[in-house]
């Protein structure tokens, strides 16, 4: 790379890993002759003391004398006022930009930038390289049709797991491509590019922050958000200082929280909680703040919040969270969900010229993200390795497959089955941060979302959406600080014992944990919301025996657990549920959940067919499924199953008049898949002609055994046998897979 030893940059950044950081990537695209400066004031005085200063790049928002008012002394000054000037900040909106260009700024740059960003940004702030002029011409513009006759629809996104359902849409249409386009997927380091990116028209959609793609609606690039990617997925994390964090406010004050922009729910949320906790948080520099926040590009966060010394830590979509809780650096605070229960957080949006042209590709493109959504919901094990190809393909990140199967299976975590998008919900995103932040300004939203495609695609023409629950930091701040206090307590190797009364109006919550090597015991009051956290210390209490939790047993709590607190106590928060969990056996655990209510007749219910259940209690056929053994005691409020975890995956194989009888058990995923492609590759050559799957011992299958199942087909077409193919006996959530993958074109299904 060439050095460009001759130009002397000033830079002006007062956040010291964030300077060390730029210093770097500068020396990275070849600038090597950088002085530095913490401030505005301290910039005045190093570029008068210096004899030349090629180029000045000053951050915006920083103590003493911001880079805002370096730049208006910069320009006042007849030595200095023709040095190129690039600003550098977190200030995502526009009209933060026009006001820089007012006051004579040569370029300007929104953080998080990368590397290549940076240098393009310096070449055309020196001259160069010249200003881009846009050619919007039909002909400039890049073709969508492809070879194929389809249209090349390019998306753009970032590596976090609120972008998962592109990921899983890519793995489906390897297997069955659609019918109207072909997806290309434009990995980006940060939101700068992305939304630049769509902007630019190189790329005809977007998954986006929704104030991101607000904002520039606001601006006027005529886009229109079509779908939520997500909702929930989020979490903040505070940095592990090894004691006591009672008393978050006296630990957050004075630090900095990174956040992934400005123009975020992350933003948003975090400047409710501390708030909420007596705290004035807000961008160094402004006037009373005492806890601060810094742009920071999420893959870097748990990094920066490491180095950092002033860093108390960050919030952003996961799995950067995940990553850091493992790593040991962080803990978590607070998951977005708890705050605001399936808000909105990423959106697709498109560019309206490319809809308008292409409606009919644009309809089966939404059309097949919904059901990459259920696929999510539905399979988060199998989604998991197809996130760990597509967020991570350079394995750079540290992420490892467990990390992520947690993240899709956490009860407060991302939700991908409910993306129709809620004007309500994005109203309150939209009106908190322009009345009680005074980051951008309102929106038509009516004419800025499109919801025709995703009301074609779940069939219904009025369809309002599912709106989120907003809790607010004051419902939940003190139940946040006492479970972080609660870590910090002397723990007795064989007993742990927890209790929380909380003042909930002119009632009181109770949520008591009794904690042993084998089991563990809740009395909580009958709140729904009491189930996130019952599973969440039960799946902490399973997995320090070394298993994963299976996707049954979350099913099979749930139900329990609603039906105790709906049915049993009709949701009286003045009684209490008591659940027990006991391991038995390496593989075989005792749950006991009794209520407080009059009980039932059980023994109706015990008889009845599984038409009849759903004028019962709720989801026991989905208890009955899975459960080896099921009692009651004689009132009818107590229940006591025994279940057992997943077991290893085998294939076993035998003959049945003509047909081959291939009976797999277990999940059949990337660690079986040798296995079974050599299994496949041996009934082919043994050119049978029918062939029978029987899936009742299956639990899940992922998307590499999948294109396997297509590859037996491709084998027995090569070598000319008219076969016959069937798969029985599969749960509904396969069924649905198979739909979806388009794997019913070649396997009769039953």
């Amino acid at each position: 790379m060439e050095e460009n030893s001759h130009i002397r940059i000033l830079l002006a950044e007062d956040s010291r890993v964030i300077r060390n950081m730029e210093v770097e990537t500068l020396n990275d695209i070849g600038y090597t002759n950088v002085i530095t400066a913490e401030n505005g004031q301290e910039a005045i005085q190093k570029i008068t003391e210096e004899k030349e200063t090629t180029l000045i790049i000053s951050d915006w928002n920083m103590p003493d004398l911001d880079g805002y008012e370096f730049l208006m002394w910069v320009r006042s000054q007849e030595k200095y006022n023709k040095i190129p000037f690039i600003m550098a900040t977190a200030h995502g909106e526009r009209r933060q930009a026009a006001k820089a260009v007012k006051a004579g700024v040569t370029e300007f740059i929104t953080k998080p930038f990368s590397g290549s960003e940076l240098k393009n940004v310096i070449e055309k702030a020196l001259g160069i390289k010249e200003k881009a002029v846009p050619d919007l011409s039909e002909k400039a513009r890049r073709s969508h049709m492809t070879c194929s006759g389809k249209v090349r629809i390019a998306v753009a996104h970032i590596q976090i797991t609120d972008h998962i359902i592109l990921g899983v849409l890519k793995s489906m249409i390897m297997i069955d491509s659609p019918k109207h386009f072909e997806l290309e997927t434009l990995c980006m380091s940060s939101w700068n590019p992305v939304q630049d990116a769509l902007e630019k028209g190189d790329a005809d959609a977007a998954f986006m922050l929704a104030p991101i793609a607000m904002d520039l609606f606001r601006a006027g690039v005529d886009i229109k958000l079509l779908l939520l990617t997500h909702k929930n997925g989020s979490v903040c994390i505070k940095k592990k200082n090894g004691r006591s964090p009672s008393d978050s406010r006296d630990f957050f004050r004075g630090r900095t929280l990174y956040i992934p922009h400005i123009l975020s729910v992350h933003h948003m949320l975090s400047d409710m909680f501390l708030r909420e906790i007596g705290l004035n948080p807000g961008l160094v520099g402004n006037e009373d703040v005492n806890v601060f926040f810094e742009v920071v590009p999420p893959i870097q966060m748990p990094e920066f919040m490491g180095k950092s010394p002033r860093s108390g830590g960050f919030m952003v979509a996961e799995p950067m969270g995940a990553i850091s809780i493992s790593e040991g650096s962080g803990e978590l605070l607070y998951t977005s969900g708890q705050l605001w229960e399936n808000h909105p957080c990423c959106v697709l949006a498109m560019r309206n010229d490319f809809l308008e042209v292409y409606n009919e590709a644009v309809q089966e493109f939404v059309d097949l993200l919904i059901q990459a959504g259920q696929f999510v919901a539905n399979n988060p094990g199998a989604s998991s390795r197809i996130a760990m190809d597509f967020l991570d393909p350079a394995r750079n990140m540290g992420l490892n497959l467990s990390v992520l199967e947690k993240i899709l299976k956490n009860p407060m975590g991302i939700k991908t089955n409910d993306l129709f998008p809620v004007m309500k919900d994005l109203d309150i995103m939209q009106t908190y941060m322009s009345n009680e932040m005074g980051i951008g300004t309102l929106i038509d939203l009516e004419k800025f979302m499109d919801t025709s495609f995703a009301e074609r695609s779940l069939g219904k023409s009025e369809f309002s959406g599912n709106p989120s629950i907003f809790h607010g930091p004051e419902n939940i701040t003190a139940d946040i600080l006492i479970r972080q206090a609660d870590k910090f307590r002397p723990k007795d190797s064989s007993n742990k014992a927890e209790k929380i009364l909380a003042d909930s109006g002119t009632s009181r919550r109770i949520f008591e944990i009794m904690e042993t090597e084998s089991s563990i015991t809740i009395k909580s009051s009958s709140e729904i919301r009491a189930i996130k956290r019952i599973l969440r210390e039960t799946f902490e209490f399973i997995e320090q025996f070394g298993i994963e939790i299976w996707p049954e047993l979350r099913k099979v709590l749930e139900q329990l657990l609603i039906n105790a607190i709906e049915h049993g106590n009709k949701s009286s928060i003045e009684k209490t549920i008591r659940y027990e969990i006991t391991m038995i056996q390496n593989n075989l655990f005792k749950i006991t959940v009794e209520d407080q209510g009059e009980g039932f007749d059980y023994q109706n219910l015990m008889l009845s067919t599984s038409k009849d259940l759903q004028n019962e209690r709720h989801g026991f056929g989905i208890i009955r499924s899975f459960c080896e053994h099921i009692e009651f005691n004689e009132k009818g409020n107590r229940i006591t199953i025994h279940m057992k975890t997943s077991h290893e995956t085998g294939f076993d194989v035998k003959d049945e008049k003509g047909w081959k009888i291939i009976t797999p058990s277990g999940s059949i995923t990337a660690s079986t898949v040798d296995r079974l492609k050599k299994l496949l590759s041996e009934l082919a050559e043994s050119k049978h002609a029918k062939y029978h799957f029987d899936f009742a011992k299956v639990e899940d299958i992922d998307s590499i055994s999948l294109t396997v199942f297509v590859i037996f087909v491709k084998m027995l077409a090569r070598l000319e046998i008219d076969a016959q193919l069937e798969i029985t006996n599969s749960n509904d959530n396969l069924k649905n897979l198979f739909s979806m993958t388009r794997l019913d074109k070649y396997y009769m299904i039953f």
